[in-house]
């Protein structure tokens, strides 16, 4: 198969959700992902397609892939403790992450339907402009990232999820899991009603901005608690797994 981006052959097996992001919730051979809003599950290799991507443009996303790999995890050992509210993590802009964003979305949107596909419509040129070619970041393009804490002294990671669509603040975008974190990425040429998208969206800002948030706050969480029955997914997968 040829690659979609630059037309060469061969394509190799490109992971959906990073796979530097994906080992963070492996539990002995399995990892914890989500499909769609009820259906979780574990796999033994991560989530990937085989026909999408040739080496080198699956290493152009991998370069947005690393930046947030180590930017959620310094989000993660700084906020495990302290009180639930807006943060700054110097060092990473806004940018870069929408990057990453813009290259996972565009992933899922060429993807197999049994792997998650998402109708990203006139906005899936503009995601894979964004991820591949540096085009500049327009305004109806904006995200906000939650880490989603269950106690103090978390820096874990419980699952990670496929994109869906969402609505938050009056604008339609889409919600994802990874990383440890709550994703909304706005792709609407409307403005956001006030609240923390407003506050705290990412585009341009020269240090990223997020939120520190309560897990169980969100639906994220409650599913993959539910399934492993006592608030661990990583049981859950223990046991899937034979460990």
């Amino acid at each position: 198969m040829s690659c979609m981006i630059c037309g060469r052959e061969p394509t190799i097996k490109s992971h959906l959700i990073p796979k530097t992001l994906a080992r963070e919730v492996q539990v002995g051979k399995a990892h914890a992902y989500a499909r769609n809003s009820d259906d979780f599950d574990h796999t033994q290799s991560g989530i990937y397609e085989r026909n999408i991507l040739c080496k080198d443009c699956d290493n152009e996303l991998g370069k947005w892939e690393n930046i947030a790999a180590k930017a959620f995890r310094q989000i993660r050992e700084e906020s495990k403790v302290g009180s639930l509210g807006e943060y700054t993590l110097k060092g990473v802009t806004g940018d870069e992450i929408l990057r990453f964003i813009a290259g996972l979305l565009w992933k899922y949107s060429v993807a197999s339907k049994e792997n998650g596909r998402i109708d990203l419509g006139p906005y899936q040129d503009l995601m894979e402009g964004l991820a591949f070619s540096l085009q500049q970041i327009p305004s109806s393009i904006d995200a906000l990232v939650c880490r989603l804490r269950r106690h103090e002294g978390d820096d874990d990671v419980f699952a990670y999820r496929a994109p869906s669509p969402d609505r938050q603040e009056g604008v339609n975008g889409y919600r994802v899991l990874v990383g440890g974190m709550f994703i909304f990425v706005k792709t609407d040429k409307q403005t956001p009603k006030g609240g923390a998208l407003e506050r705290s969206a990412i585009r341009g800002k020269s240090d990223l901005p997020y939120v520190l948030l309560r897990a169980q706050d969100f639906e994220e969480y409650r599913l993959s608690a539910e399934l492993a029955h006592e608030g661990r997914l990583s049981d859950f997968l223990d046991r899937q797994d034979g460990q």
